[in-house]
């Protein structure tokens, strides 16, 4: 599709992994910050808005066509 790029060869790796076996969550990632005390919750706004820019990694979608998979990004 238009505005789309070829996964890098370690992307398509993981891709036809996840092909092989949809419910194995090996690739997923999930992180957690436990914050004590007060926040300033538009200061943290900006902050992650500012690094999702600076960041295309954070700004990647991947999708698939026709059995091609393809990244995005936003």
């Amino acid at each position: 599709p238009a505005g789309t790029v070829r996964l890098t060869a370690a992307q398509r790796g993981v891709w036809f992994a996840q092909r092989l076996a949809p419910s194995d969550p090996s690739y997923n990632i999930a992180e957690y910050a436990d914050i004590k005390g007060p926040i300033d919750t538009e200061l943290l706004g900006r902050a992650v808005n500012h690094t999702a820019t600076e960041m295309e990694a954070l700004r990647s979608t991947f999708g698939e066509r026709n059995g091609v998979p393809f990244q995005r990004v936003e």
